[in-house]
């Protein structure tokens, strides 16, 4: 099973998110995770389908689900704005994405926004959220090599900003969950996982003569974000036909 950790603030390095380790058996087959949509609403499904999975599983009526076209993309997005969304209580924006070709759900994409003004409690008790997913969803029996915990996109230097991936899993039929939250700083810490301008610290790894790991600060998150899709390597959306040219 996945370790069950206590949120703290600051700094999150990448031993404390490597420690909500995948628990899943080594025999586990990945095609034994199912994901297949968000509660009630299942890829697939029509329009009027995932509306009425909307109305049951967000407790709203009709009138609160904005329905939006791309017009690049030829796909249908239907959102619906939460005030309080768990686990992570805080404003978010439920999306239900219809694709071009099957005009049914290929993706529900959940994004929590932190007030700018937030509170040292509601980043606590968004952070304990991010964890208690990652647990949910690394206790799953993934292949070994289909998901992964703690990775940060894009070039990382310290310093940098970055998206940080809490957690992605895609099992044998290219469906995949992920979990994602940014921008978080990365900051060098030294082996014992103090601050690099602390001195006595910085002393310490000097003289011990090994390299100041990065770790992501997360008291920057703005934003974090739930991807459920039905094909993440091949999502249902228009693409200009250059074949003949």
């Amino acid at each position: 099973m996945a370790k069950r950790l206590e949120v703290k603030r600051g700094l999150l390095s990448a031993a404390v998110l490597a420690a909500m380790a995948l628990g899943a058996s080594p025999s586990a087959l990945a095609s034994e995770v199912p994901v297949t949509g968000f509660r009630a609403a299942q890829f697939g499904t029509d329009e009027k389908a995932v509306i009425e999975a909307a109305k049951k599983d967000l407790k709203v009526d009709a009138s609160a689900i904005r329905k939006t076209q791309d017009r690049i993309g030829k796909i249908t997005t239907l959102s619906v704005n939460v005030p309080d969304f768990p686990p992570l209580n805080l404003p978010a924006t439920v999306n239900y994405v219809l694709g071009y070709k099957c005009a049914c759900l290929v993706q529900v994409n959940i994004g929590w926004t932190f007030p700018e003004s937030a509170t040292n409690e509601q980043r606590t008790t968004a952070m304990a959220g991010v964890v208690a997913l990652v647990n949910r969803f690394a206790s799953r029996p993934w292949d070994k090599d289909k998901a992964v915990v703690n990775r940060a996109a894009g070039q990382v230097a310290e310093g940098s900003e970055n998206a940080l991936i809490f957690f992605h899993g895609q099992n044998a039929q290219g469906s995949a969950i992920t979990l994602l939250g940014g921008p978080v700083k990365m900051t060098k810490t030294s082996a014992n996982g103090a601050p690099s301008d602390d001195k006595k610290s910085e002393s310490a790894s000097k003289t011990d003569g090994a390299a100041s790991p990065l770790a992501a600060d997360v008291d920057g998150i703005k934003t974090v974000r739930l991807l459920y899709e039905k094909d993440a390597a091949h999502p249902d959306i228009y693409r200009p036909d250059a074949d003949s040219f």
